[in-house]
């Protein structure tokens, strides 16, 4: 048989032509629809410098090797076939989002929105967070929700009035945290009448899905996971010392109590770029907070809620679903056998079915506190709900034992709020919270008729007065809170200081929605000089933001004032109290 042998040549002019052919196919295909470069460059157009800090205005040029126009948007709105088109650098003179894209010969969008924030002439000691939305999404009459718009829109709540966003966050050091898409709504009841509004956060894939975040946003120490946040403004004491909320939390968190303060953490806001002010990042109580803190089973929680109502049913519990409205029935059953009688409460029946030393500890506070916006409002239980749930996790973990525990949040108004002056701050500290059981439906106002929880309520008072909520350590704490945000306070005076509400009519012309006529002909540095940033100058609400520096200055000493005067008054109270309760009963 004879053989043949290949020659090396045509070898060679074989793989020529195999490696010829398939580098024409992709070019052709770069030279038809950037395919290639579309999909395989994380960042189809090249910006610099990149965003970051800078002290002084910049020239940033964008650049890309696929064909078609580069769009940018500086507003916060996604760049389309309707955006600026790149021609020469863009001056950058005041703190923005930069989004660009580019878009073929006929207007067709070829690639994802890239975002990049350039931060001018802007230093903080705090983190910031950096969130950009189409601003229709906050402003337009139909879709805004910032606004009162055609529908009360900012009093609206639920999936209908989430908008989809993008968030990022910078340390101190302004190193970038983390970049994540979101769902923002508006957050809280009272809170939406302000100028100044609050925010809830939801984690979100790029198509809405949810997701859960990563990062140590509380610290170490702190639950690292998070599907949803808060971004609270000063809520009832925006006017005063801005703190009372976070100062409840900090200072439940020292006193080693098994009951759930949300973490907190000052934060500066940019929203599209425009300085919105000083927040406070706080944990959610969802399930994903229990399934980190807890390892709980999302279907075995029951999270019940009180909500605001003066009527009949004041004080008890609601559920949202079917399964809720039975947990909701188990919790308002415990009120209703305290409740039976003043003075037959049984501490052993209450305890089987509650946490008592939580109880405990959540009324002591609240009372402490002097909440004025509770028990019929700001109230939440939870319990495991161990007739579902693998006996040994329960076993694991003392809180998964199925009794019912409290959830403790929203104390803007309490530790004497806006008292004005010295003598007032101390008049309230001095005021007793044991008249609130003139209320008989008061919530768990029999248990202090019980000589066994009087004990353990003075034992533990006792305790705490001299640790955690002594005179010291509450102004010591408060003195570090103030110290966080003091460096912040100026700029969040100039931004909000005394405004008040009224849903302006013009915000919408104000939030610089028209990018083509605000930008000029030209559409270049003429966008990034326009004053028409400035949405709420006429925004009044039920609660303005303090004043000035020096009102804030003075508010953080009468709350210090309010500290220093309660723990012996609120001590006396409590004898009191028990010393004529138990008079009653001999």
């Amino acid at each position: 048989m004879q053989l043949y042998r290949v020659s090396p040549i045509s070898q060679n002019s074989r793989l020529f032509g195999l490696v010829f052919g398939v580098l024409l196919l992709v070019v052709l295909a770069f030279w038809q629809s950037n395919f290639l470069l579309r999909n395989l460059l994380s960042e189809p157009v090249a910006i610099s410098p990149r965003g970051y800090f800078f002290k002084e205005p910049i020239s940033v040029s964008l650049s890309s090797p696929i064909n078609g126009d580069i769009r940018y948007t500086l507003d916060g709105s996604s760049p389309g076939s309707d955006s600026l088109i790149y021609r020469e650098p863009v001056e950058i003179n005041k703190t923005v989002v930069l989004q660009t894209t580019i878009t073929d010969q006929n207007g067709q969008v070829l690639t994802k929105p890239q975002r990049q924030d350039f931060f001018i002439g802007t230093e903080h000691t705090l983190p910031i967070i950096s969130i950009n939305l189409p601003p229709a999404s906050l402003w337009d009459p139909e879709i805004g929700i910032y606004i009162e718009g055609n529908n009360n829109n900012h009093r609206q709540s639920g999936d209908k009035w989430e908008r989809p966003a993008m968030m990022r966050w910078y340390e101190p050091d302004q190193k970038i945290g983390f970049e994540h898409t979101i769902g923002l709504r508006l957050h809280g009841n009272a809170m939406r009448g302000m100028a100044q509004k609050s925010f809830r956060i939801y984690i979100q894939d790029e198509n809405g899905r949810e997701e859960k975040l990563t990062y140590p946003i509380f610290g170490e120490e702190g639950n690292r996971q998070h599907s949803s946040l808060i971004l609270r403004n000063g809520g009832g004491d925006a006017q005063n010392a801005f703190m009372r909320d976070r100062l409840a939390a900090e200072l439940v968190e020292q006193s080693d109590s098994t009951l759930d303060a949300q973490a907190a953490r000052p934060v500066v806001l940019y929203l599209n770029g425009e300085y919105w002010g000083l927040y406070y990042v706080r944990e959610r109580f969802d399930e994903t907070y229990f399934e980190e803190k807890y390892r709980v089973d999302p279907e075995a929680l029951a999270v019940v809620d009180i909500p605001l109502d003066n009527g009949v049913n004041r004080g008890r519990a609601v559920g949202d679903t079917k399964q809720m409205e039975g947990e909701a029935a188990l919790y308002n059953r415990l009120l209703s056998d305290i409740r039976a009688c003043t003075h037959c409460a049984s501490y052993s029946h209450v305890n089987s079915l509650s946490d008592i030393n939580n109880l405990l500890d959540y009324l002591l506070f609240e009372f402490f506190f002097a909440n004025i916006d509770w028990p019929y409002n700001n109230t939440k239980a939870w319990r495991y709900r161990t007739e579902i749930a693998a006996p040994v996790e329960s076993q694991m973990v003392p809180e998964l034992d199925g009794r019912w525990r409290w959830l403790l949040f929203d104390l803007d108004v309490s530790m004497g709020g806006s008292n004005d002056s010295t003598e007032r701050m101390i008049k309230s500290a001095n005021g007793n919270p044991f008249t609130n059981f003139e209320d008989h439906e008061f919530p768990f106002r029999n248990l202090f008729f019980n000589r066994t929880f009087q004990k353990q309520w003075t034992e533990r008072l006792a305790e705490l007065t001299q640790t955690t909520l002594s005179g010291d350590n509450m102004t010591a704490t408060v003195d570090r809170l103030a110290e966080e945000i003091r460096p912040e306070m100026p700029r969040q005076v100039e931004r909000w200081g005394g405004v008040k509400a009224s849903e302006s009519a013009d915000l919408a012309s104000q939030a610089g929605m028209d990018q083509e006529s605000a930008a000029g002909q030209n559409g270049q540095s003429e966008l990034v000089d326009q004053e028409a940033l400035s949405h709420l100058g006429s925004y009044s609400a039920p609660v303005p933001s303090v004043a000035s520096v020096e009102e804030w200055e003075r508010r953080v000493e009468l709350l210090k004032d309010y500290l220093r005067a309660r723990p012996a008054a609120f001590t006396q109270h409590s004898q009191d109290f028990f010393t004529q309760a138990n008079t009653v009963t001999q």
